[in-house]
């Protein structure tokens, strides 16, 4: 299918689609959808407060049986759609789709609402995956259903991990976990994990009004910390940037020499200011040895607003 790329994201057949990636998948959707639910490996969309789309998933450890999980999904959805639940044959368009996974589809129907999916299982990165399209006043089912399941990916194509949600897109390198996110009004959070380092992604909006009686360097010396602490100087990487570098003591015996910094692990932390989409971003990296310092400019280049 041929893309045309707009403002908001990819246009096709006179529709607008959203990226969306989390936690190893990825997908494009109506750009007029919610995020309605986020779960470490879980996702529900919404079109006007009406669910449209469920995507969970999983790694698989031993073999895997569709079946199995059809049956799982029979008794998650008893109290709720009784034993509607059966397994259907996959349709014609969605198997030269799902060519890479093995599949099997299923439906449903209670009262007004019906809905079908396929429970998917890549054999490349042993993740299953269940889809489901609930057919509750969409406009255009079969196209938006086709769409998402063409561009659907559950494994990165190289060693980048892409985190596309609201309004914000990331890459962290996949050796890095997700272990804590945090999505309020105006703040935003993401932090992973490799067991040797850490790194946190933040988001502050609008930006106009954080900033309104106070500039750049005043507001991040808060958000981070550093204004209480042994004062590492701030460095002005731009006119709306700055960024702080904290090293730590090479040896022991220099540490010995230097008792107040024993609890300083190494790390850089830079904000920006985005104008044109009033917002401001952190990006944060710390451990127990020294950052390099190409993995944290090529995390903060990747990292903004969509």
């Amino acid at each position: 299918m041929e893309y045309t790329h707009s403002a908001i994201g990819y246009e096709t057949d006179n529709m607008h689609w959203r990226e969306i990636a989390w936690n190893g998948v990825r997908c494009e959707i109506p750009d007029y959808w919610d995020v309605a639910e986020i779960g470490p490996r879980y996702l529900m969309f919404a079109d006007k407060s009406e669910p449209v789309l469920e995507i969970k998933w999983e790694r698989i450890k031993g073999r895997f049986s569709h079946r199995s999980q059809l049956r799982r999904l029979t008794g998650q959805h008893k109290k709720k759609f009784g034993k509607t639940v059966k397994e259907v044959p996959l349709p014609s368009e969605w198997k030269t789709l799902l060519n890479d996974f093995s599949s099997v589809a299923f439906a449903w129907h209670v009262a007004e609402i019906s809905g079908m999916g396929a429970v998917l299982y890549c054999p490349a990165c042993k993740t299953a995956t269940l889809i489901q399209f609930f057919q509750v006043a969409s406009e255009h089912p079969d196209t938006i259903a086709r769409h998402i399941l063409g561009s659907f990916q559950d494994h990165p194509q190289d060693n980048q991990v892409i985190w596309a949600l609201y309004d914000i897109r990331a890459l962290i390198p996949i050796e890095f976990d997700l272990i804590k996110y945090r999505f309020d009004a105006g703040y935003y959070e993401l932090v992973f994990s490799n067991k040797k380092l850490k790194i946190t992604l933040e988001r502050w909006g609008p930006a106009s009004a954080l900033l309104r009686n106070r500039d750049l360097e005043e507001f991040a010396s808060m958000m981070s910390g550093h204004a209480s602490r042994e004062p590492f100087p701030a460095v002005r990487t731009g006119p709306d940037a700055v960024e702080w570098v904290v090293s730590r003591p090479a040896t022991w015996l220099a540490r010995m020499g230097n008792i107040g910094r024993l609890k300083v692990s190494g790390g850089c932390h830079r904000f920006w200011h985005s104008k044109e989409k009033n917002r401001i971003f952190g990006v944060k990296i710390e451990g127990k040895e020294s950052v390099d310092a190409e993995l944290f400019d090529r995390i903060c280049d990747d990292y903004g607003s969509i």
